[in-house]
């Protein structure tokens, strides 16, 4: 038997994710957000694929509302006519982007406005 399987699969599982979680960890405390927004949009493309219209919106709609480069997907969506799904990232996005943060504080819309 190969001495990498005679450990359990949890303890290699927490080691992997522990090797894995520091790193990521010191590339969002650099203020770097490309992984998360890769995982976003490749959600968003599994879900697509998949015909499941609202999670593959809000996958969408969560990398838009952090960064405003995964847009280019909407181009496609618009020529593919999946107009609803537009709509639905659209609306996640405006509910992340501005929804929560005015619930958190109602200055929000006035930062918004003023810059």
């Amino acid at each position: 038997m190969d001495p990498v399987f005679a450990v359990p699969f949890e303890v290699r599982l927490a080691v992997l994710a522990l090797a894995l979680f520091i790193p990521f960890q010191n590339h969002l405390r650099y203020g770097q957000v490309n992984l998360l927004l890769l995982c976003l949009t490749s959600l968003f493309l599994a879900f697509h694929l998949r015909c499941h219209g609202l999670a593959a919106a809000a996958a969408l709609g969560s990398a838009i509302a952090l960064k405003l480069t995964p847009a280019v997907f909407l181009l496609y969506l618009a020529r593919g006519r999946w107009y609803r799904m537009a709509l639905g990232v659209i609306g996640w996005t405006l509910l992340l982007a501005v929804g929560l943060p005015a619930l958190i504080s109602p200055r929000v819309l006035e930062l918004y406005r003023v810059g």
